[in-house]
This record gives C-alpha cells, structure tokens and sequence, in this order.
C-alpha cells in the first residue's frame, strides 16, 4: 500500500513533503521526504484559467516531475520525465484539455 500524500506549505511558493511518496503503482521512483517543490509551473496570469500551482489534482504529477528532473535526470529523458507527468495529471482527474495544454507547456517551455 503506498503511503499517503503529506505535505507541508513551506512558504507562498514551495510545498514540502512530509513523508516519503510513490504517487501511483506505474511509478518507478518513491519521492523522499523533505523534497520541495514550487508546485506546478503555472505563471501567476494563467491561474485562473489553468489553475494554481497548487491544486490538488496537479500536486502529484508536480512532485514527480520535479523530483526525476532534479534527481533521476541521466536515468530518465525529458521526453519520459514530461510523458509522466501528463499521464499523472489524467490519473488524478485533469480534464484531457488542461492536462494536454500542461503537458504542452512543459514540453515547450520547461526546464530542459
């Protein structure tokens, strides 16, 4: 059984967790406790059609995002890493149109 999502607001702009994490059974890598995260990269004019950053439909597919580009880098691509992160966002209830546009934008604009 995976362990829960917990986290902790850091600040106005960062999460952090409070226990280790697994989002789903199709994820190769748990998240280890204390790992921040700004959330998902959504600029400030875009909340209110996108969402914020921290939504909780966005966090999980976030995190992961987050904790491969940051640690799993030279084991996975970013064409993977970006390819879980919209599979994530469908599995915790995205809408296919947000979820796509997202995936978009981390394709086109995230960090390579």
């Amino acid at each position: 059984m995976r362990n829960p999502l917990v986290i902790i607001h850091v600040d106005h702009q960062h999460i952090e967790l409070a226990a280790d994490y697994t989002p789903d059974d199709l994820c190769a890598e748990t998240i280890h406790k204390e790992f921040i995260s700004d959330g998902a990269s959504i600029p400030r004019f875009l909340w209110s059609t996108v969402g914020s950053p921290f939504m909780p439909k966005f966090i999980p597919a976030a995190l992961y995002h987050d904790y491969l580009l940051t640690h799993h880098r030279g084991r996975y691509s970013k064409a993977e890493i970006d390819q879980q992160f919209l599979r994530l966002l469908l599995a915790n209830g995205v809408s296919k149109f947000r979820a796509n546009l997202m995936y978009r934008a981390v394709r086109t604009f995230g960090r390579a």
